[in-house]
């Protein structure tokens, strides 16, 4: 195990910096499903997934828009979710409701990714200016 972590160390560090994230994340939602229910933990996963889907997004492209992909998804979500509140009456306003709740949630997975991207970048700074 010693020998594959060092082989894949950056790809290891960045998931290992990702999943204590999401445990702190969590951490603050096990109390939201211990009142609410386990419902809550069915959206959490679904942000934690796209998270994952966001973070390649964050490391791999060198320019910001490419990056910034997933993020266009959730705009995009929430045009659509405006666009239905907008458009009227209870069936319009109930879609757009809970169109804002899964843009938020995927909002949250993002959030996370791009705190992962962050940490591990600051990181790698430090660990270049002390090698200087």
């Amino acid at each position: 195990m010693k020998n594959f972590y060092l082989k894949h160390k950056s790809i290891m560090d960045i998931l290992l910096t990702y999943l204590a994230l999401c445990a702190i994340v969590a951490l603050g939602l096990l109390v939201w499903v211990l009142t609410e229910g386990a419902e809550v933990m069915a959206f959490y996963l679904i942000g934690a997934v796209f998270g994952l889907i966001q973070l390649p997004f964050c490391f791999k492209p060198k320019k910001v828009s490419v990056k910034l992909i997933p993020v266009y998804l959730i705009f995009a979500v929430l045009i659509f979710a405006l666009l239905n509140y907008w458009d009227g009456g209870l069936g319009g306003e109930l879609a757009a409701l809970i169109l804002a709740i899964g843009a938020l949630i995927l909002a949250i997975g993002a959030i996370v990714a791009w705190l992962t991207f962050a940490i591990v970048h600051l990181r790698k700074k430090k660990t270049e200016k002390t090698e200087i």
